[in-house]
């Protein structure tokens, strides 16, 4: 039996591979984290697999299939001396980034050519994200992830050509 901490990591791994975007992805894991809380039930025994509970909430949320929300995912291996002109190439080919780590930039598209957009990324380096998160809000940036001092946001700039 995995802890509620576990349960909800896995279960926002889970979501955000199959496409969910973050917002929604947030609103979930903070729904079962306040039943999980209030109920004192094991979140196995309330929710099932992270999996299969992921699976089957895209599924009544997209009971067709239609809304763009089937992904594909990928690692991309890169480093900080090499990643922001893999992400300029990224995001003209409609990856959309979903976290970075030690040597690897995760990224998502949606299958359907018609449901893609492309992306613009910026990385700013600060040691307390703060005032960068304020400035890159303010500028219509979306964060998408820090390593160390290093800080990712991402803004939708259209269809790709």
């Amino acid at each position: 039996m995995i802890d509620d901490r576990t349960y909800l990591e896995q279960l926002d791994r889970a979501l955000i591979q199959r496409g969910l975007d973050a917002a929604r992805t947030a609103e979930v894991i903070g729904e079962i984290s306040d039943h999980l809380a209030q109920s004192g039930e094991r979140p196995q025994a309330a929710f099932g697999e992270p999996d299969q509970y992921a699976a089957a909430l895209l599924a009544a949320d997209d009971p067709e299939g239609d809304a763009g929300l089937h992904y594909e995912a990928r690692t991309f291996r890169a480093t900080a001396f090499d990643e922001v002109p893999l992400l300029a190439d990224l995001g003209r080919d409609a990856w959309e980034l979903t976290g970075v780590r030690l040597v690897g930039l995760d990224a998502r598209r949606p299958v359907k050519p018609q449901a893609q957009t492309t992306w613009e990324y910026g990385r700013r380096t600060a040691g307390r994200r703060g005032p960068v998160l304020a400035e890159m809000e303010a500028e219509g940036w979306t964060p998408c992830g820090d390593w160390l001092t290093f800080h990712y946001f991402k803004r939708p700039t259209g269809s790709p050509t």
